[in-house]
């Protein structure tokens, strides 16, 4: 970035600001200094600066009224960041909730900090200038794009309505700040009668009790699931219960839990640690919930979701693209910020309010947090296949190959196959199945086997387990036969251009051949067949597949 960041940094002890802002001026930054909120407020009138970087308590007017006040402003305040010695996760996850962009803890890396502040000010400054009137798809939509206040509003009122059980939440907190006994547990659960029901059912499910004796006693089912994992399952069940109160034609609520479902297994093969109170607190909690997440947003919004889900039957986009043009923040932030609103503890959502960015967007976070955030986009990506319940606008796009390297993943096809065996085990999965509405797309799937070629060289491949997971056959063709025209398909993702112009420097084009890319291919390429690029919708996806398979 060749112009300098100017950055306000709000702190009320003189000693911690010099050093903050002597450690951002040897990463090149500009800084300007304030003692108090009221201070801060004086110098924004006075210049226009690319960040705050605030503490919460101060003299005055403290860092969290500030932020709320410079969040008001919209899209031309500062990006806000929150650099804190005080643990107060309820003031962060409000903050985080109301759409502040990072919140740091001291003693703080400013390496890490200054990588993150730059990235936050190129994300901004890449993202197209807003109009003064609504977005070219809002307005195709119908509708104008939904404010952080509007998105705030409605979220307040949907926490005062929902039955959430608040006897789950309060569980889950209980054994996240310690190691409470079963019958402790147990007298929290016995609270709320549906929440028994769930824990019962739960603990006699085929998954859970492979004997098939019968368990009626809540202590007895507690010791049979684990405490830990019965808390968090629990507690997904009836979120989506308390979701799923006003109906959504649009969704299968069935089909959502199931997916819940697969992503919590997959997660567990992926980081068998993901377990609340561990390491990794809030991992397998995340990965249950992350596929509930666009409910709670259509039941906020139901006539924008309604629309949405109009134009991408029409245009074959992805929901998740509208999303982002037309929603402040994204369906997970959104629901971790309602957990926020339950009293659940923040710490067990963090992972949840990174998992709706681009892989991109979740490299800039510093780790455990971003290896959590990555596990989840990956497990949310294999839990569909295993729960092999797809809409037309689903967003279907595939990790870099660099991810799966550093997460030391593999065998990813073998994970698939587990979680869908052991999804049939788990209640409610095998209703699911009986009560899902075929997708549209899904009826023009190949049935014969595909002629099918993988260009890279990544040991990993995800399409063809993608497309395997879909009962689709393929016919694994060297390259001198798919070079030929015939109906193909190419798999050409993480390949470089040495490598791509390798494979056509003999190749006979063909309008049946599909290449599938996530990174631009030469010019002249589209006469060899044409170029599907991830992210796209599974409609697209679908779409050409069939013309790959020569169906009309």
């Amino acid at each position: 970035m060749s112009q300098r960041l100017r950055v306000l940094v709000v702190e009320d002890e003189l000693p911690v600001r010099r050093v903050t802002v002597k450690a951002l001026e040897s990463h090149d930054f500009f800084c300007d200094e304030a003692s108090d909120g009221e201070q801060a407020l004086a110098l924004l009138e006075q210049r226009r600066y690319d960040v705050v970087l605030t503490d919460l308590r101060m003299p005055r007017k403290h860092g969290h009224a500030l932020a709320v006040e410079l969040l008001a402003r919209g899209d031309k305040r500062p990006i806000l960041v929150v650099l804190t010695g005080v643990l107060e996760p309820r003031l962060a996850a409000d903050l985080v909730a109301r759409g502040v962009d990072e919140v740091a803890f001291k003693p703080v890396d400013y390496d890490m900090l200054a990588a993150k502040i730059r990235a936050l000010c190129f994300r901004r400054r890449q993202a197209p200038p807003a109009a003064s009137g609504p977005s070219r798809e809002a307005m195709e939509v119908g509708l104008a794009p939904v404010t952080f206040e509007q998105m705030e509003k409605r979220l307040d009122g949907l926490a005062g309505s929902l039955p959430v059980s608040h006897a789950a939440i309060e569980v889950v907190n209980l054994i996240q700040e310690g190691t409470p006994s079963v019958e402790e547990v147990a007298r929290c659960i016995a609270r709320d009668p549906m929440l028994t029901v769930e824990v019962l059912r739960l603990a006699n499910s085929a998954y859970h009790n492979p004997t098939g004796k019968r368990i009626d006693d809540l202590q007895q089912a507690i010791a049979r699931v684990g405490d830990r994992q019965i808390a968090e399952l629990a507690l997904a069940s009836t979120t989506l219960s308390a979701l799923s109160e006003t109906s959504l034609a649009w969704i299968d609520l069935d089909a959502t839990w199931r997916r819940s479902l697969a992503t919590s297994l997959v997660i567990r093969r992926l980081h068998p640690a993901a377990e609340l109170g561990g390491d990794d607190e809030g991992l397998f909690l995340s990965s249950l919930l992350l596929p509930m997440s666009r409910v709670l947003l259509g039941l906020g919004f139901p006539e924008l979701y309604r629309r949405m889900v109009a134009r991408c039957q029409q245009t074959r986009c992805t929901l998740a693209s509208l999303e982002q043009q037309l929603l402040p923040i994204t369906p997970p932030r959104a629901l971790a910020g309602m957990l926020a609103r339950w009293n659940l503890s923040p710490r067990l959502v963090k992972p949840l309010q990174q998992a709706g960015h681009p892989y991109a967007e979740i490299a800039t976070l510093s780790d455990p947090l971003r290896s959590k955030a990555e596990r989840l986009r990956l497990a949310e990506l294999l839990g569909r296949m295993a729960a092999g319940s797809w809409e037309d606008w689903d967003e279907i796009d595939f990790p870099p190959p660099e991810l799966l390297r550093r997460l030391r993943v593999d065998a990813l096809a073998a994970v698939v196959e587990q979680a869908r065996s052991e999804l049939a085990q788990l209640p409610g999965a095998a209703r699911s199945v009986r009560s899902r509405r075929p997708s549209a797309a899904s009826a023009r799937l190949p049935t014969s086997p595909l002629p099918y070629f993988k260009l890279g060289v990544e040991p990993h491949d995800l399409l063809a387990t993608l497309l395997e997971a879909l009962k689709v056959p393929l016919a694994r063709t060297p390259r001198e036969l798919i070079n030929q025209p015939r109906p193909s398909l190419v798999n050409c993702l993480d390949v470089s251009a040495e490598r791509f112009e390798w494979f056509l420097d003999d190749c006979i084009p063909d309008s049946r051949r599909v290449l599938v890319a996530n990174s631009p291919l030469p010019p002249h390429c589209e006469s060899w067949g044409p170029v599907i690029q991830p992210p796209c919708s599974y409609r697209v996806l679908c779409d050409a597949l069939a013309t790959a398979a020569s169906v009309a």
